[in-house]
C-alpha cells in the first residue's frame, strides 16, 4: 500500500527566530540544514488552544491542515507567502 504525506514548505521568514528554535520542544520534528520540519497531524484544536504557539504559527498550521498537509517544513529557501506575516532576522 502506498502512503503519501503532504508537506507545506514555507520560508523561515514566516516564523520568529525564537519560536523556530523552540519547535523541537513543542512538536515531533527534525532539524534540517536550513530549517525545521514539524508534524502537525493531530487535532487542530490542540494547536489552536496551545498558548505557547504564536498566532502567526497557528495561522500557518490551520492553512496547512486545511490543505491536507501533515507536516510543515520551515526552510530558509522555502516559499514566501503574501498571506503570512514576515519576520526580519
Amino acid at each position: 500500500m502506498l502512503e503519501i504525506e503532504k508537506t507545506l514548505v514555507a520560508s523561515t521568514c514566516h516564523i520568529a527566530q525564537s519560536e523556530l528554535g523552540s519547535l523541537p520542544n513543542l512538536f515531533a520534528s527534525y532539524n534540517c540544514e536550513y530549517g525545521t520540519s514539524i508534524y502537525i497531524g493531530g487535532s487542530i484544536d490542540c494547536y489552536l488552544s496551545d498558548s505557547r504557539l504564536s498566532d502567526e504559527l497557528k495561522t500557518i498550521i490551520l492553512f496547512a491542515q486545511s490543505n491536507d498537509c501533515s507536516h510543515i517544513k520551515f526552510d530558509s529557501d522555502g516559499a514566501v507567502y503574501e498571506s503570512f506575516k514576515r519576520f526580519d532576522w
